[in-house]
């Protein structure tokens, strides 16, 4: 079903975002929080308006791999979904081996090629509008 891939996805995927995030995590200074909070922000807004603003960049490094990494995702939406659930790699690869139709899964591989390089390359630039604030 599509919410046993989505949490098989999830499970998958989140080792390697707290594997990107967390050395930046580390690295922020607690007096930044510490003033925050002193001065009446509530935690939740010291959250958004403090941290997640100096985690930006590693936010945005963690959404592209993972991405690409699902994107990517070949055997486990295979085993544990139906074909409506099947990812791009997978469509690709029955179009190309099973029914031999190699230009529809050239189109279909091409197309997912410009999409995933589309999405990077807007988050790379918001990411930049982010830094340069």
């Amino acid at each position: 079903s599509y919410g046993a891939v989505l949490f098989a996805l999830t499970y998958f995927n989140l080792p390697f975002a707290t594997l990107i995030m967390y050395p930046q995590c580390t690295r922020l200074e607690k007096s930044l929080t510490e003033a925050a909070l002193t001065l009446g922000a509530s935690p939740v807004k010291t959250f958004f308006t403090v941290v997640v603003p100096l985690l930006w960049p590693t936010i945005f490094t963690a959404f592209i791999v993972l991405f690409v990494f699902t994107m990517g995702a070949f055997i486990t939406p295979q085993w544990l979904g139906r074909p409506q659930h099947w990812m791009y790699a997978i469509l690709i690869n029955n179009q190309a081996n099973i029914r031999g139709n190699v230009p529809f899964a050239s189109a279909l591989s091409i197309f997912l090629m410009v999409f995933t390089l589309t999405l990077v390359a807007i988050t790379v630039r918001l990411g930049r509008r982010s830094l340069q604030r």
